[in-house]
């Protein structure tokens, strides 16, 4: 596609509109990096992952997505030895952790469904749950990670848990 095109159909300014959407800073990062595609067959298979996403998010059951803050950063960071994080940071990687994996849990039921035959609003509007349950299964299972996380500070509020080993001291 040439820069006239996209300068006539407002592709930067419908870009950046949709971007305020995301619910990371990564994912907003990520949809302003791509570029138009011009391959048929790329098209209509993110043209049906997006009509997907949509049916499934106007659905009885839609998925719980968290927003969080950067996790990335902190990924990063925990790969040294002796790394650690301050207590806001470690709470964000907690909500990073449980979106994935509730995201998880929400593709493993909507593949349970769909091999028991029930058929929902996606059948309905002909998306098809398949490319979202590939994709979900697709992500890490961060479970472990955050309960783990869970132990030390709270889902909710991100302060400290009140841990026996902090009450000894």
């Amino acid at each position: 596609m040439n820069e006239r095109t996209l300068e006539v159909l407002e592709y930067c300014r419908v870009r950046e509109e949709i971007s305020g959407l995301c619910m990371s800073e990564e994912g907003k990062e990520s949809f302003l990096a791509t570029v138009p595609a011009t391959d048929a067959g790329e098209i209509a298979r993110l043209k049906s992952f997006g009509r997907a996403w949509l049916a499934a998010l106007s659905s009885e059951e839609p998925p719980r997505v968290l927003g969080w803050n950067g996790a990335g950063p902190l990924l990063s960071r925990l790969r040294v030895e002796g790394a650690s994080l301050e207590c806001g940071e470690l709470f964000e990687l907690g909500r990073f952790c449980r979106s994935v994996a509730e995201l998880r849990e929400w593709g493993g039921s909507r593949a349970r469904k769909e091999r028991s035959g029930q058929r929902g609003v996606m059948a309905t509007v002909g998306a098809s749950d398949a490319v979202l349950v590939e994709f979900t299964s697709g992500l890490p299972d961060l479970s472990d990670a955050e309960a783990r996380i869970a132990q030390v500070v709270d889902r909710e509020t991100g302060e400290v848990s009140d841990l026996p080993e902090l009450r000894a001291i």
